[in-house]
């Protein structure tokens, strides 16, 4: 949700989950008051749960149509823009690109399409070469901000005390 909003975290998040073991099973969460660096009116929905098969897409709605990050979100290879022509008619365009080659040598991925990710060690490893604290695609104020969201995301489902 963050990387839509250049970073900046939500004034206000309700969020309902359920425990098992322990564990934050499942969590739906609304979040909205996203300040200055977007739109304030903006409004975002976060549903996630090891119960179910999920589409594990992200779906950006703004005012002139959608931007779809096809399965698996968090490594995709589709993208598809649709602009809205009107209420009943709008135009689509599909971004397809491929994944990173696995390395020479790599350890097998625990997870499919793993390799998506190598993009984020090689931002590293720039940051490591260059001497820079932080990567500019993300920064440390941006990363702090979403650990501190998942925090009170977390919180509140331990709270609500939902185990099962």
């Amino acid at each position: 949700v963050l990387l839509g909003t250049n970073g900046a975290c939500p004034s206000r998040v309700v969020t309902t989950g359920t425990l098992r073991g322990g564990v934050d099973w499942s969590i739906a969460c609304a979040m909205s008051g996203f300040g200055d660096k977007c739109h304030p009116g903006l409004a975002a929905t976060v549903i996630c749960t090891l119960e179910g098969s999920t589409p594990e897409e992200v779906v950006y709605t703004g005012t002139r149509g959608t931007l779809r990050i096809h399965r698996s979100a968090h490594t995709p290879t589709k993208l598809t823009m649709s602009v809205a022509k009107s209420r009943l008619e709008s135009t689509e365009e599909t971004f397809e690109f491929e994944l990173p080659p696995v390395p020479e040598g790599a350890l097998p991925f625990n997870y499919p399409n793993s390799q998506g990710f190598i993009y984020e060690a090689q931002a590293v490893h720039a940051c490591l070469r260059s001497g820079a604290r932080e990567p500019s695609e993300w920064t440390h104020s941006e990363a702090v901000g979403t650990l501190k969201l998942l925090d009170s995301i977390r919180k509140a489902v331990k709270e609500a005390g939902n185990e099962f």
